[in-house]
């Protein structure tokens, strides 16, 4: 019997690590179709917006949006707040979280020259902002979580970019630019620690 969703993602964590990590907490059976960037070019124009990722549901009808997918998969495994505050707590993470990645995203294709100067000015003068926020609110909750006492797809989110960070994934930006803020990666040794997750790592581990 064929998975009932499939998502479509390049062959690395990126935009879609989250969801892929709302999935496997909840148990919930997918087809993680992964992309090699060689492959986009002649898959783009077949795509429902010409980016990843998208969810293809088993009629053929798809969802597209990162937080989208990551809110659908996350109500499915149990990580999205019932509570009205709450659900607006995490959603304030996730936006965060945006705030934070997308200046150093958004410049991958610029000349190195411009890219370098980008993403270190951002670093030393916006990016901290952003995190330090981050940090007041798991110290606000007691440490181990932004909203309440579990798991939350605010969580998982964080876990990405903060791994993202740590790994020097987007070149010049130096993985001490997390030094200050020892709950964030605190955080994030908790999250991958998680039991549920472990199936996930041990699979995808570099």
């Amino acid at each position: 019997m064929a998975a009932p969703y499939k998502l479509t993602y390049f062959n690395m964590a990126g935009r879609a690590e989250p969801i892929r990590l709302a999935f496997a907490y909840g148990g919930i059976a997918y087809e993680d179709e992964r992309i090699n960037f060689p492959d986009w070019p002649a898959r783009k124009p077949t795509t429902p917006l010409g980016s990843m990722p998208y969810l293809t549901f088993g009629d053929g009808s798809t969802l597209t949006q990162s937080f989208a997918i990551l809110h659908f998969a996350g109500k499915l495994a149990g990580l999205v707040p019932e509570s009205p505050l709450e659900l607006a707590r995490a959603d304030e993470v996730l936006g965060v979280i945006e705030d934070v990645i997308v200046p150093f995203a958004s410049v991958s294709r610029e000349p190195v020259e411009i890219k370098k100067a980008k993403r270190e000015s951002f670093a030393a003068e916006g990016a901290p902002r952003f995190l330090a926020y981050l940090e007041r609110r798991l110290h606000d909750n007691g440490g181990q979580f932004y909203v309440g006492q579990s798991l939350t797809i605010a969580d998982l989110a964080s876990y990405n970019a903060v791994t993202n960070f740590r790994s020097g994934f987007f070149d010049f930006v130096s993985p001490s630019l997390l030094d200050p803020f020892p709950l964030l990666r605190a955080h994030a040794d908790h999250v991958r620690a998680h039991p549920r997750l472990a199936a996930h790592f041990a699979a995808h581990s570099k």
